[in-house]
């Protein structure tokens, strides 16, 4: 118990180990004679960090081991999902803002779009109504406006 105990297996940089070790008795009967013989000898190496098992509790002991083991894997795994999900979280929101930005600018350019749609082919004395008068009074052209620009022009001039 002794030497075990003074072992710090626990310390060793790069493991993942309980903070105790096992020491394994050989035969239940042994392990029993110790525990009826040696009063407080189990209880003096488990304060050492030594746990005395014997066959009948070896796979018990290492069944218990095996699942804090599981307990540790899981909680370091919940860690690192919780770290993953808050950089996810993260990105999410710079992309809502981005797309909310873009949203915003294309409103802007369609309203840009329909002034400057206006400007040329509706209301009073438009563009495209200007440029047909032209055309009307003789000016040359290589060739003439789309049909649909001369009917929206004659529709908003005073024509």
């Amino acid at each position: 118990v002794k030497g075990l105990s003074s072992k710090s297996y626990e310390g060793l940089e790069g493991t993942s180990t309980p903070d105790f070790v096992f020491m394994f008795v050989p035969t239940d009967a042994v392990f029993y004679t110790i525990s009826e013989q040696f009063n407080g000898f189990i209880s003096d190496a488990w304060s050492k960090k030594v746990a005395i098992i014997s066959p009948s509790l070896l796979f018990p002991s290492l069944k218990t081991v095996s699942s804090l083991w599981n307990i540790e894997r899981q909680n370091r795994n919940a860690k690192d999902i919780a770290k993953q999900g808050a950089k996810i979280y993260d990105k999410f929101r710079l992309f809502v803002e981005s797309l909310d930005d873009l949203g915003k600018k294309l409103g802007s350019a369609q309203s840009s779009y329909q002034e400057a749609v206006k400007r040329l082919r509706t209301g009073r004395d438009n563009f495209s109504s200007n440029v047909i008068k032209l055309q009307e009074m003789g000016v040359t052209v290589k060739k003439s406006l789309p049909e649909e620009h001369v009917e929206v022009a004659m529709v908003g001039s005073d024509l």
